[in-house]
């Protein structure tokens, strides 16, 4: 899609039913993706080995980006509302995450798993959580993750289960 004309993956816009549809599951390499709004699937927008995909100005209301073993991926100037782990990246080496927006996502804000080289920048992370008894964090590194920069991101948790940064 372009500035003036998104394009919308959405349910019924009258009335607006989750799971009206599937979801966007994308392979092979270097996916543009850009200007679309995401809403009411029954799944996330996932990928296998979609090596330098980029994904910029995507709105997405109850769902994830979920990427597994894909290197030199960007995701910008996004906005994640609702989301189990809104940006979740397994095995992606020289990843770029900058300039989105993460509110009222479910564990984690940013995930990232097995993956080197990772940027994470100038992200906003908020929520205001009202169950307890679960850990979320706003970024969360796990297993064999190297040489990543976090930096510049605005992290506001209001829970006392809730973390900032947590880097394995």
């Amino acid at each position: 899609g372009t500035e003036d004309a998104p394009v919308s993956f959405t349910g019924h816009t009258e009335f607006r039913i989750p799971g009206r549809w599937g979801s966007l599951s994308l392979n092979n390499t270097a996916h543009n993706i850009s200007h679309l709004n995401y809403s009411d699937a029954t799944g996330d927008i996932s990928g296998n080995a979609i090596h330098g995909s980029i994904f910029d100005r995507i709105s997405i209301d109850g769902y994830d980006i979920d990427i597994d073993n894909s290197d030199n991926i960007t995701i910008s100037n996004s906005t994640f509302t609702g989301s189990y782990r809104a940006i979740d990246l397994n095995n992606c080496d020289s990843a770029q995450i900058f300039n989105n927006t993460i509110d009222m996502f479910s564990e984690r804000g940013i995930y990232y798993n097995s993956s080197d080289d990772i940027l994470i920048q100038g992200n906003t992370i908020t929520g205001v959580f009202t169950n307890s008894g679960v850990n979320r964090f706003g970024i969360y590194g796990d297993n064999n993750s190297n040489d990543g920069v976090i930096r510049g991101n605005s992290i506001d948790l209001a829970r006392t289960e809730s973390y900032g940064i947590n880097v394995y």
